[in-house]
């Protein structure tokens, strides 16, 4: 049976308080809650070589985190998800996910690049729906480089070299879900099964 392994797992926090500058629809505020990011290194058990890649998993508020956590906490159960060690119980998965939240790293480029290798991400845009959304296509492209089709989805590359690229990759992922597409992240520590 095929499975996910679970390698590593690092949670940043953006914590209460912190003044956001103006840009991507909102004016200047300071947050008024703790933004979370999860990141979780992971990779399929019947592939050879292994695979080994960062993804973004969740971003959001700690119950945002936590829907998505106990998500796969329910994968432990069907013996879908795995730890390096082998199985885990969903009660132990949540558990251990509350203390890493609890003890979530400050978020900065520096701090995600130093712990996770990640230096880049992509967007990849389905045809669905990508009409209603073409102004704010348009706008991303200040900050997204356009790649060109993929696998038939529309491929747009950013750097994460400031806070300000990272928080453009967040404010424009949802395009991906909403054409139908996905998002990914480039690490100098994924290791591809292929």
């Amino acid at each position: 049976m095929s499975y996910t392994i679970e390698y590593e797992r690092k949670v940043f926090v953006l914590a209460e308080g912190i003044k956001v500058p103006a840009g991507f629809g909102r004016i200047e505020h300071a947050r008024h809650q703790n933004d979370y990011f999860l990141f979780i290194k992971e990779g399929c058990n019947n592939i050879d070589p292994r695979p080994e890649e960062w993804t973004l998993s969740a971003w959001g508020w700690n119950y945002e985190i936590i829907a998505k956590v106990c998500a796969r906490a329910a994968w432990t159960e069907s013996g879908c998800l795995k730890m390096t060690n082998g199985n885990t119980t969903p009660e132990a998965y949540l558990k251990m996910y509350r203390k890493e939240i609890e003890d979530a790293s400050p978020f900065s480029i520096d701090a995600l690049r130093k712990q996770t290798g990640i230096y880049a991400a992509y967007l990849c845009l389905g045809n669905h729906e990508l009409e209603l959304i073409s102004k704010q296509v348009d706008e991303m492209q200040d900050y997204f480089v356009a790649k060109g089709l993929h696998y038939d989805y529309l491929r747009y590359d950013i750097d994460l070299s400031s806070e300000k690229q990272f928080h453009a990759f967040i404010a424009y992922a949802h395009l991906a879900r909403t054409t139908g597409g996905y998002i990914g992240i480039q690490s100098f520590q994924n290791r591809h099964g292929f």
